[in-house]
Parts: C-alpha cells; structure tokens; sequence
C-alpha cells in the first residue's frame, strides 16, 4: 500500500487538483465517473438528507457533482495527506464537509452511503492474490458500515491491453464474492457505461456475514 499512496501523492504533487493529479488522465472521462457512481442514490429511491463517506476521496471533486440540498454530511478519506490538507483549505466554511487521512478499513462510523472510487484499479507493484485479499476485505467493510447503500468500481477483465500497473479482477469474482459472502441480493452491475470499467452498486439488506 505504502507504493500505491506514493504513487498518487507524487500525482498530486506534480499536478495539482486536476484528474492527472488523482491518477486519471481523460477529463471528461473523470467526470463520469462521479455521475455514474452517484447513481447508488436513484437505485435505493433516496428522498431524504443522507451521510455519505467518499472513500478515495483526493482534494474532493465528488462533491461539485452531488445535491447539496440532500448532503447532511460528508467524510472524504484518502491516504494522501496533501490532498487531505487541499480539499480541508477550500472547503473550510462548510461544517457538514469533513476531510481525513485515514485508511476505510480504520472507519466505524456509519453512513447511509458509501462511495469509493478508483481505489480498486491501481495494484502497483502488489500481486493479484494480495489485491483480491485486500479488495474483499475493502467490500466487506463498505457493507458492514453502509446503512443503505455502496458503490465501486473496478477495471473489466475483458480488455485488449492490459497495464502491469491496474488490476483487473474478474466480475464473477467479485458478483460471486457479493452475492455468496455477503448474501448481498440487491446488485446493480454496469459495464457499458465507462468502457473498461465495471460499476457495482449494492442496496442493503439485513444479512451481513463479517467472514472474508
């Protein structure tokens, strides 16, 4: 983990708030991404007020694309502590935005919804097995804080090219990993939207097993 967080940290500091300084590279592409991961609210027919926790959050950008009106609170985490610092500096006077260099799996506090994106793409120089260990127990996590609902998203196994530096799980993996482990039973999955890329977005139910 100690390389991923370098990796991203040299990003910001070499780019600054944009979407290379994030480790994306197509602007317009990025922004898409937010639009499409904040749909977890349609699925679960969301009318009121709601917490939401941005897991990966850099210096926050996921917020310029929320309903501000519907955000009680937000807390943005991610490893990089000046990205931390940048989004903490302007967003200073909302007092329902909170910033924190902190790992997911160090979180307890509940939300209504979680979002974490692109924490799952970037493997480095880690192998696969460790990857998959660590994106389960990442998944598990997101279930047993969310009150209502997440959503993630990974790149497709189904690509032409593949990068030494991105990890590709197989959607079966982790639909099988949901759906067996979890007991999860309400699963969106979408893979048209973003080429290269699989969205999962998950409705809670009241089974949660804390087995990996």
């Amino acid at each position: 983990m100690l390389e991923i967080k370098s990796f991203y940290s040299r990003a910001f500091q070499r780019f600054g708030a944009s979407p290379k300084g994030v480790g994306w590279h197509n602007k317009i592409k990025t922004q898409k991404r937010y639009k499409n991961l904040l749909r977890l609210m349609k699925f679960c027919n969301e009318k009121k007020k709601y917490s939401l926790l941005d897991v990966g959050c850099g210096y926050g950008e996921l917020i310029n694309f929320c309903n501000k009106e519907k955000l009680l609170q937000y807390c943005g985490i991610d490893l990089v502590q000046e990205m931390i610092s940048y989004a903490k500096k302007k967003y200073k006077n909302f007092s329902n935005l909170k910033f924190k260099k902190k790992n997911l799996l160090s979180v307890n506090q509940k939300f209504d919804y979680i979002i974490c994106n692109g924490v799952f793409t970037l493997r480095s120089s880690l192998s696969n097995r460790l990857m998959i260990v660590y994106v389960k127990k990442c998944i598990n996590h997101m279930h047993k804080i969310s009150k209502t609902g997440f959503a993630f998203n990974t790149m497709s196994s189904n690509v032409d090219f593949r990068s030494r530096r991105l990890f590709y799980p197989k959607k079966l993996l982790i639909e099988n990993f949901l759906k067996k482990k979890l007991k999860i039973k309400k699963i969106y999955i979408d893979k048209k939207t973003i080429d290269y890329e699989i969205y999962y977005f998950i409705r809670k139910n009241n089974i949660y097993s804390n087995k990996i």
